[in-house]
């Protein structure tokens, strides 16, 4: 007799999925009402969801030579036949997967529509799923599962588990570790927050902080043109019923669409924006669209709904938008900084009292569709996890925040910050602590302000960490001489160069600790004018002065990574290249 072929996931499923879940009843659909409240309603994902791409390398890596590796591969496909495998022999890792992607590109959807099509009985019988948004009772709810070895387990958001700020190495073993004994399991995290990876001896990729687990890690590919395309086609349909006049109405708002998604660049590719695409249409019209401006249209548009809304149930007093905007923004500072993505009504009216203008968020139509919502404990939470950020970004650019202790801030928080007012504004409002400026300037193509702290006590010279790239060198156009030629591609790594020429007064202070003369300002004045009559030589020995007196402040990074860098010492020493010189 042939062995079962098992199968857990199917593209071909997703339709019934749909008709099955209106079915349910009993503790199936307690489950379901649970997965509501702790994730997403499902029925946001009905006629809209669209199987993604898996790949093994990075999207965001720019310089992907080894093609191969980075093919695609159908999600379901692929974690059908990790599902499928035996049950591993060595606990190392093998059958604990991570599945990284950036904000908003679709993790926690795959892995709710993996639990769905459990819940509705397409799965193998005798094989369970469980999913958890990870959390400060994760462990004791693995724990509490019965039949391990024959159920499948599902962990979303690494990184908005408060258990695993500023200690990722101990919460993922951890978590290695409380699911060793399961079938099956996958962790999701934001690509940013995940630890580096590095080969090991064999060539396969191992998370660098965990060497001797070998757990796989795939990447969520973002989404094709044609993706894209069907996405739009599904949000905005054209019905066989749609009369001459709605037809043209639907065909025109796709044009649109196609339109402003052409200047969304890179975002057109997140599922989580495109399913507002509608939101953004009726929004302003932007000359550049970025991520903040991106979610300051969304914001506004729902804001400015819930405006419309409120007036007609009338009143004395009516909130603008501005008002509802700061509501949400205490809301949202309030959840960062206690480390969560709820609010409890025993916490709510507490800020209402401190606030009275918070409790307009009571009167606010939440679920569907709203970037507010509530579950059914009615505690109040933000529809994504990005939007929570945005509104942080807004409250540290327009100085909107209450509290006065720099918020913790994350990669994509940052970004918001970078875009809408440059990180160097707003050093004493955020923790960067998190943060990995190198990885930043690479995934970004930005820059990050850096200073060194001297031996003396004194700031060393204000520096800008640039992305590296590849360029090619050589006489391109054909009008060189020989030392120019042959052309060839030159890969240059990410570097700081100082954002201002070396002034009198810092060379100055390498003359005096080396005995040396100073240089002659000409009688043009010295201080913080250019220095000049400098030669080479003087130049590279003040560069090695610069290194030798420079001291890595490990114990400021936690307050700003502007101060001394560990992760970076391997590109800090200083060159006159990186310096302006006048000679």
């Amino acid at each position: 007799m042939a062995l079962e072929v098992l199968t857990f996931v199917k593209a071909s499923w997703l339709k019934p999925l749909w008709k099955q879940l209106g079915r349910m009843t009993g503790e199936r659909k307690k489950e379901l009402d649970r997965l509501r409240d702790e994730f997403v309603d499902p029925e946001l994902l009905r006629d809209l969801y669209i199987e993604p791409y898996f790949q093994d390398r990075n999207p965001a890596d720019a310089h992907q030579d080894d093609l191969i590796s980075a093919a695609q591969q159908p999600a379901f496909e692929r974690i059908n036949g990790f599902f499928r495998g035996d049950l591993p022999l060595e606990k190392d890792g093998r059958h604990q997967m991570f599945i990284l992607s950036d904000a908003g590109m679709g993790k926690t959807s795959l892995l709710l529509m993996i639990k769905l099509m459990h819940l509705t009985s397409f799965w193998p019988r005798g094989y369970n799923c469980a999913l958890f948004k990870l959390g400060a009772d994760t462990l004791n709810r693995v724990q509490a599962l019965p039949n391990k070895g024959e159920t499948v387990l599902l962990l979303d958001a690494l990184d908005e588990d408060p258990k695993a700020w500023k200690r990722i190495r101990e919460r993922l073993l951890e978590l290695l570790q409380a699911s060793e004994d399961f079938r099956r399991v996958v962790i999701s995290s934001r690509t940013q927050f995940f630890p580096e990876m590095e080969p090991d001896r064999l060539g396969r990729p191992e998370i660098k902080v965990l060497a001797g687990y070998h757990c796989p890690v795939l990447y969520l590919s973002p989404f094709t043109d044609e993706q894209v395309k069907e996405f739009i086609e599904r949000k905005l349909p054209l019905r066989w019923y749609h009369f001459s006049f709605q037809y043209g109405r639907v065909k025109k708002e796709r044009e649109k669409a196609s339109c402003l998604l052409g200047h969304m660049q890179d975002l057109r590719m997140r599922p989580m924006l495109l399913q507002h695409i509608d939101k953004l249409l009726s929004a302003e019209c932007k000359q550049e669209w970025n991520a903040y401006t991106v979610y300051e249209a969304l914001l506004d548009e729902w804001l400015d709904r819930e405006v419309r809304k409120l007036r007609k149930w009338g009143g004395r007093r009516m909130p603008g938008r501005k008002e509802l905007f700061l509501a949400c923004l205490r809301i949202a500072e309030w959840m960062q900084r206690q480390g969560t993505r709820i609010i409890s009504e025993e916490a709510l009216k507490k800020l209402i009292g401190e606030d009275a203008n918070i409790a307009w968020l009571e009167k606010f139509e939440l679920g569907g569709r709203s970037l507010l919502n509530r579950n059914s404990d009615r505690a109040f939470r933000f529809s994504h996890y990005t939007i929570q950020e945005f509104l942080l970004a807004w409250g540290v650019v327009h100085e909107q925040l209450v509290g006065e202790e720099p918020l913790r801030a994350t990669d994509q928080l940052t970004r918001f910050v970078d875009l809408a007012d440059g990180i160097l504004c707003h050093v004493d409002h955020l923790d960067f602590c998190d943060i990995d400026p190198q990885g930043y300037v690479e995934r970004y193509n930005a820059s990050w302000p850096i200073q060194d702290q001297l031996k003396n006590g004194k700031p060393g010279p204000k520096m800008m960490l640039l992305p590296g790239g590849r360029f090619r060198m050589g006489d391109i156009q054909g009008k060189g001489g020989k030392d120019e030629r042959p052309v060839h591609e030159v890969k240059l790594n990410s570097f700081a160069i100082g954002r201002y020429p070396v002034t009198f007064e810092e060379y100055d202070a390498f003359c005096l600790a080396t005995g040396r003369n100073k240089a002659n300002d000409e009688g043009w004045g010295g201080g913080q004018r250019p220095v000049v009559n400098v030669s080479w030589e003087d130049a590279q020995e003040y560069c090695q002065w610069l290194t030798q007196v420079r001291r890595i402040c490990a114990q400021n990074t936690k307050k700003s990574p502007f101060w001394g860098l560990a992760p970076l010492s391997n590109i800090c020493n200083y060159s006159s290249q990186i310096f302006g010189f006048l000679m």
